[in-house]
């Protein structure tokens, strides 16, 4: 290494000793953008571009199989992806100012090659940015698309899926599709009004539709509301249910062991008679089983 630093001093020597000052010729020459840079800045660039919006998992169901532009040594071979999507990849480049691509023309100055390359960064990052918001505004149109589904099972199942509305409907109700799952869209459709205007009454005037312009904030604002709503429905129903029992209590009796109609008439005020039980109940005689269900009132 001293020896090749000393040959250079000498060399430098030499020149100053008969073309004057060399300075502003090396450093002239030391400005020049080589090939090699350009080839890296180019393979840079492509590296960017084909990362960020070919190799994700969109663009392989986009192509609906599995892509693999692997080389030999089982390494991503960008030049394959490139080969593939010349076109369309150009065509982007072009809208954004990069008539040429990845390629670097071979007389671009130092000025040029830099302003290149902060112009491929600052793009780049933009892009970035763009391709984040897609992101965001795809996931936001799966959820959408999965609170709806959401809300309606969670209606459905509070609802319309239980004893009380089966015997309501005096049959047994069965929405199953062909894989024998419950088909909540069946239900739906058979009590669309009924459901819709329950919905309207407490607030949700789309019923079980998500707005596509809804931003972030009110798409999680709705969210909790539904989650507010459906569990006050829930302690509703359970109250009701609980009233409807204590009701049942109160108008049936079971019969238990040692039972007879005038000890079990002896348990009510006087309103409550043997003569009422049977005629209520239908009964032709005294007779009664435990476990039997009467109608007391």
């Amino acid at each position: 290494m001293n020896n090749i630093n000393e040959y250079k001093k000498r060399f430098y020597n030499l020149m100053e000793s008969t073309l004057g000052d060399v300075r502003p010729l090396i450093s002239e020459q030391d400005d020049d953008v080589s090939d090699l840079e350009r080839k890296e800045l180019g393979d840079k660039m492509m590296k960017d571009w084909i990362d960020l919006h070919y190799m994700d998992q969109s663009f392989n169901k986009e192509k609906n199989r599995p892509y693999r532009p692997f080389n030999n040594n089982g390494k991503l071979d960008y030049n394959m992806v490139y080969r593939e999507h010349m076109l369309g990849i150009d065509n982007q480049l072009k809208d954004l100012g990069f008539p040429s691509g990845f390629h670097i023309p071979e007389g671009i100055t130092r000025d040029e090659f830099e302003s290149l390359k902060k112009k491929w960064d600052d793009t780049i990052e933009k892009s970035k940015q763009d391709k984040k918001f897609s992101e965001d505004e795809y996931n936001l149109t799966l959820e959408r698309n999965e609170l709806g589904d959401k809300m309606m099972k969670d209606w459905i199942d509070l609802h319309y899926m239980d004893d009380s509305w089966n015997k309501e409907k005096n049959r047994p109700y069965i929405p199953f599709n062909n894989n024998g799952k419950l088909d909540y869209n069946m239900v739906y459709r058979e009590h669309m009004l009924s459901i819709d205007n329950q919905l309207k009454d407490l607030g949700f005037p789309s019923g079980f539709h998500i707005p596509e312009n809804i931003s972030r904030s009110e798409f999680e604002s709705l969210k909790k509301k539904w989650d507010d709503t459906i569990e006050k429905s829930k302690q509703d129903k359970k109250f009701s249910e609980d009233e409807y029992n204590l009701t049942l209590e109160k108008e049936f009796y079971t019969v238990k062991p040692g039972d007879s109609l005038s000890k079990i008439a002896a348990k009510y005020d006087k309103t409550v008679t043997v003569e009422t039980i049977k005629k209520l109940n239908n009964l032709k005689s005294d007779s009664i089983k435990v476990g039997q269900k009467l109608k007391i009132k």
